[in-house]
């Protein structure tokens, strides 16, 4: 029996890239220790998301920066009832509010259901922003505005974010 893939293409590389700048002295082997941040988010929270992002990562302070590897969300709706606007979810560097990673543009349109999607990584100027965040911190938020409700949803996100700090001093 074929064991699960526990990295994709995307996280293989930057572990590549991570390793590389240990080897060549740039980071610090303390600083490559990737950590879990759990956050869930009750439906109260879901229907601000926009006016009020919910932190995942906290800044970690001065000379320190915060390398997102990778984001999902799992998506629990206990009624017949979702959202029908605003519903793409974006992981934002908190102090600029520029994009980390995006979720499909209908996340929170699940109807009695219970999913998890990985967000994607956004890279690049073109894509707003990298992962690596100095002294930010890292939140949830969703595009466009504050989600707005087909009838009354009952959502709860269950949102994981692996990364790693990198120490500069």
């Amino acid at each position: 029996m074929n064991s699960p893939a526990i990295f994709d293409n995307q996280q293989i590389t930057i572990l590549n890239t991570l390793y590389q700048a240990y080897i060549d002295g740039a980071i610090a082997l303390t600083a490559n220790v990737p950590q879990v941040a759990k956050v869930e988010i009750l439906n109260t929270d879901v229907a601000t998301l926009n006016g009020l992002p919910v932190e995942i990562v906290p800044a970690q302070g001065a000379n320190k920066a915060i390398q997102v590897l990778s984001c999902v969300v799992n998506f629990v709706n206990n009624t017949g009832d979702d959202y029908n606007t605003n519903m793409q979810l974006q992981l934002i560097e908190g102090s600029s509010t520029k994009v980390i990673a995006l979720s499909r543009t209908d996340f929170l349109g699940g109807i009695s259901a219970t999913y998890s999607q990985y967000l994607t990584i956004q890279q690049g100027d073109s894509q707003l922003s990298d992962q690596v965040l100095g002294n930010s911190n890292v939140m949830l938020s969703v595009v466009g505005g504050n989600p707005i409700p087909n009838g009354s949803p009952d959502v709860t996100l269950k949102v994981y974010v692996i990364y790693q700090v990198v120490d500069f001093s």
